[in-house]
């Protein structure tokens, strides 16, 4: 079947725009797509761990570049932002894109796009350099993943799928702490060129298993097919109470990851604890949420999503309502340990909970809306609860997350069908 023609991933998302009304569609001689294999999983997971850790260790030696290079922390600030902006402005055109022509070339153009952002600033260590290295690498994880997502959430049922998201959550985990560590080895090392020539390994081995495994990447484009403007627009599909409760249910759990990752230092400073210590803290965090990733399989074989996600927003609930209290190390490390156990457990469960309830033929254009509305969180919780906490202080802001947490579990999930009707 020939794929709609996209020469650039600019004319794509273009193209995608004025196609808003046409969204691929299976009809009846048309053949679904297989399933992937476990080692096929295995190895688009992978890829998408390497470049996470690309990203995430360029994350940290491009912002200690800056530093390095004299720049102000604001302008640091805007280098971190651009990381998250531009994919939040982009996911949703971008998810219509794949939804339109297939996973396979904007996963090659995303591994390209972070190649070309690592390799900006070897070349020219400059602030331009820097704030376009921010952009691509930003832009090109995010088409990266969602192709990713996608593939993984094509041709299986619901139990399958959340296996396979649970597969590259705990990949994601990996990366997320291999890849800042590196870069710190790698800078005390050679400095902050080099470390980022070192870090383009990773994508690059990405793009050639890309290049040279082209026969696990299923073709998922089929012909598209004229919708209700209603159902077709990004609104539309926001008017689905269900993809609305799944959206606000990952927005909350997203928040808490974000609000922990920003408030511990500042808690930990105001306790007058070290560097090290306020590490140690946040490193229990990190390593709850690699634990239960690696036992997630067989939790979701017990759960239903609605039901882990559900526990896991009372238990993070109750976590933040505890901080204000806790003011010793051991308390603050048993706190941060529960709630990464919390907020890890849901990502796999809310991706495939968002799989499922999208519109046909539009699932990675839901799973674009989900990746712009956690980017906007990553965004707007510094900067929001900054601003409150230096007017207020931080106890009424750990109540206040706590609290939002509450409301969110307190309303019934939707009925599920039993765990093993799903298999």
């Amino acid at each position: 079947m020939a794929s709609p023609p996209c020469a650039s991933p600019s004319r794509g998302l273009a193209h995608a725009k004025t196609l808003s009304d046409a969204v691929p569609a299976t009809s009846s001689d048309e053949v679904p797509d297989a399933a992937l294999s476990v080692s096929a999983v295995l190895t688009f997971s992978g890829i998408t761990v390497l470049n996470h850790l690309a990203l995430t260790g360029a994350r940290v030696t491009i912002s200690l570049a800056a530093l390095s290079w004299g720049m102000s922390t604001l302008a640091v600030g805007v280098l971190v932002a651009l990381f998250a902006v531009l994919p939040m402005l982009l996911s949703i055109r971008a998810g219509q894109w794949v939804d339109y022509i297939g996973a396979g070339k904007p996963m090659r153009v995303g591994t390209c796009l972070i190649i070309l952002g690592v390799a900006m600033p070897v070349i020219w260590p400059a602030w331009p350099a820097l704030a376009i290295a921010s952009c691509a690498i930003g832009i090109g994880f995010m088409l990266q993943q969602l192709s990713a997502q996608t593939l993984l959430g094509k041709g299986v049922g619901p139990v399958q799928r959340t296996a396979n998201f649970a597969w590259l959550a705990l990949g994601n985990s990996i990366s997320g702490f291999a890849g800042p560590l590196i870069a710190g080895f790698a800078i005390d090392g050679m400095g902050h060129r080099a470390a980022l020539a070192v870090l383009i390994i990773s994508p690059i081995l990405a793009l050639v298993s890309l290049i040279y495994q082209p026969h696990k990447l299923p073709h998922s484009v089929a012909r598209p097919t004229r919708v209700s403007s209603a159902s077709a627009k990004t609104h539309g599909m926001l008017r689905d109470p269900l993809i609305r409760r799944i959206l606000l249910s990952n927005l909350l759990l997203a928040a808490a990851w974000d609000f922990h990752i920003f408030m511990i230092p500042i808690l930990g400073i105001r306790l007058g604890f070290t560097a090290t210590t306020i590490g140690l803290i946040l490193g229990c965090f990190g390593i709850a949420i690699f634990a239960i990733r690696l036992v997630l399989p067989l939790i979701q074989r017990r759960m239903k999503p609605w039901t882990l996600v559900r526990a896991s927003t009372w238990l993070a609930a109750g976590v933040y309502l505890m901080f204000p209290f806790a003011t010793t190390v051991p308390w603050l490390m048993v706190l941060s340990f529960v709630l990464g156990l919390a907020v890890g457990s849901c990502q796999p469960s809310m991706l495939a909970l968002m799989y499922q309830y999208a519109p046909p033929g539009r699932a990675t254009e839901a799973l674009g809306l989900r990746m712009a509305a956690l980017q906007g969180s990553q965004v707007g919780i510094p900067l929001s609860f900054g601003a409150v906490g230096a007017a207020l202080g931080l106890t009424p802001l750990f109540c206040a997350m706590g609290l939002c947490l509450l409301a969110g579990a307190i309303p019934k999930p939707p009925v599920e069908p039993d765990v093993k009707e799903l298999k």
